[in-house]
């Protein structure tokens, strides 16, 4: 028997008398899925089921870059970083990188710091947001060389708006080498959440679900 795909309104969906949102995975066994920008709905028999939920992209701050501040100079003599160079501080406690980042929201955000070291210290720096410390003394361990670069990552609190984070070290062998910082704030699902307006593509699904946040495009009856 052929498969039926036809498009049908949001406001189709909400009105069936059985229709329900539930912010559940659904279960393997879906036979159609209706798709809209940002949202999956999923038809089983007499239920339907919205998933929705996000994560809002992170945005990198080169340490080269202004407004960030460098308590030593800007170098490039080690391969691997982004940019135009990266923070090579002053071998002193205090001797910070300093950031100047936006988020589209307050709430927790993860905070990744991009760092070489090639030393065999740890060269530990409190991690401050907006001046308050968010992570004493971090470890920033030893990578092995100076063009080894890996990515740290912390949970942070933040404001909505500019926030101001800055790597503080806190011993004399100061900071590892800092070549960029990305902050992404975590965006939870909407426990409100309905389908937005417009049209609804659905499709038949055989075996395994995929979501697809493909653009919507209009099929013929």
């Amino acid at each position: 028997m052929a498969s039926l795909v036809r498009s049908c309104t949001a406001e189709e969906v909400r009105s069936h008398p059985t229709y329900r949102q539930e912010f559940t995975m659904p279960s393997f066994r879906q036979r159609v899925a209706l798709v809209s920008a940002g949202a999956a709905v999923v038809m089983t028999g007499l239920t339907a089921v919205m998933t929705t939920g996000a994560s809002a992209v992170g945005t990198r701050y080169e340490a080269e870059s202004a407004p960030a501040t460098c308590d030593g100079v800007i170098a490039s003599n080690h391969a691997g970083y982004s940019g135009s160079g990266f923070c090579n501080g002053d071998n002193a406690v205090g001797a910070g990188a300093q950031f100047t980042a936006t988020a589209s929201a307050a709430g927790t955000a993860t905070l990744m710091v991009r760092c070489a070291n090639g030393t065999t210290a740890n060269r530990a720096a409190d991690v401050l947001v907006n001046g308050v410390v968010a992570h004493p003394a971090a470890a920033f361990n030893g990578t092995g060389a100076w063009a080894t670069w890996i990515t740290m990552t912390l949970t942070v609190s933040v404001d909505s708006g500019s926030n101001t984070i800055r790597l503080n070290p806190t011993t004399a062998n100061g900071l590892p080498n800092i070549d960029y910082l990305e902050l992404e704030v975590n965006v939870s699902p909407s426990a409100t959440a309905s389908p937005p307006p417009g049209r609804l593509l659905a499709v038949p699904v055989d075996g395994d679900l995929h979501h697809t946040h493909q653009p919507m495009r209009r099929l013929s009856n």
